[in-house]
């Protein structure tokens, strides 16, 4: 809440040496910040979320639970959007996840989210960072924010299976009148230490169209740069058949063998996986191959600042991909 806030911004600017500038007034503000039972009014321990995929969203975060004390748009300098998190082909082939750039000029923006760490424990079960047993062992016992956030920084490499983790990130939040921030932590799939270089994906997996509007409403809901929401909207996504159930029977083995790569083996060291193609649909399953939605062209000055791969390469990629018998449509 705005009182929230206020309260948070107070203090913080005591502890920083300013509490003898206070007037009497602002003084009795704070002293009166109490409950009624006479507990403390001293604001939980936050930390920033950057989010960059779904949880931009308003929709998304109320269905999560996430109710965040602050919000602020900013970016990562030296970090790319990727969808590197292996999906469903044929419904939802990828979801978003961020990794450092291969070049340095790149950079994500997304919306910082301030929360507590009954909201980091909802924000990192409903993106299986945790299982249910971790976040309800976490949960019994009271752990404090900092011992949830460094369980969730632990390399994948340590839990033998692909997935998410928690990354600091450098942060350049956006303009003036609104909370600063300068560190938060954001979901990767890639374990970043000194020494390992993370190399870019082969391939591409593209988003679901449902998931992309995600992205795209979030984007726009918090007023992100425009240069950037223009990107979002280039960017090529996938639009499912309605008979992408058919699909799916035919997909299943090697839906089965994606799923046990990406859940059962570790990432290695260098964070690179190359993406598997896709299976291909033939006789009167081809109807439920649904098809490729590319956004309108951007061009190379706004791309290169936020994506490393070039986008005609990209495109190329992709179709090797999904294979030649996929459908291209331009929106």
């Amino acid at each position: 809440s705005t009182l929230a806030v206020s309260l948070t911004l107070s203090l913080s600017a005591m502890t920083r040496g300013t509490c003898a500038a206070m007037s009497p007034q602002a003084w009795l503000a704070v002293a009166c910040l109490q409950c009624p039972w006479g507990c403390s009014a001293a604001a939980a321990p936050r930390a920033w979320n950057f989010a960059f995929g779904s949880n931009m969203d308003e929709g998304t975060r109320a269905r999560r639970g996430l109710q965040p004390s602050a919000l602020v748009p900013g970016c990562a300098p030296g970090w790319e959007l990727s969808f590197s998190i292996g999906g469903l082909p044929f419904v939802e082939p990828a979801f978003a996840s961020v990794r450092p750039a291969a070049k340095k000029a790149v950079s994500v923006h997304g919306v910082c989210l301030e929360l507590d760490a009954e909201g980091w424990l909802k924000l990192l079960g409903s993106e299986g960072v945790f299982d249910p047993g971790t976040s309800a062992s976490l949960r019994q016992r009271g752990a404090d924010l900092d011992e949830i956030l460094d369980l969730a920084q632990a390399p994948l490499r340590s839990r033998g299976r692909r997935g998410y983790r928690l990354q600091r990130v450098d942060v350049e939040s956006y303009g003036a009148g609104m909370p600063q921030v300068d560190v938060a932590f954001a979901l990767t799939d890639v374990d970043v230490s000194p020494g390992n270089s993370v190399q870019p994906s082969a391939g591409f997996n593209p988003p679901s169209e449902r998931y992309w509007r995600l992205l795209r409403n979030g984007a726009r809901r918090h007023s992100l740069e425009g240069d950037y929401r223009s990107f979002l909207w280039s960017l090529p996504r996938f639009s499912p058949s309605p008979l992408a159930a058919g699909a799916l029977l035919v997909a299943a083995p090697a839906l089965l063998a994606a799923a046990g790569q990406r859940w059962g083996a570790a990432a290695d060291a260098s964070g690179e996986a190359d993406v598997e193609a896709w299976p291909q649909l033939e006789g009167p399953l081809a109807l439920s191959r649904g098809r490729m939605v590319v956004g309108p062209e951007v061009s190379d000055r706004i791309w290169s600042r936020f994506s490393s791969v070039p986008r005609r390469t990209l495109l190329r990629d992709l179709q090797e991909q999904v294979g030649p018998d996929m459908d291209f449509v331009t929106s």
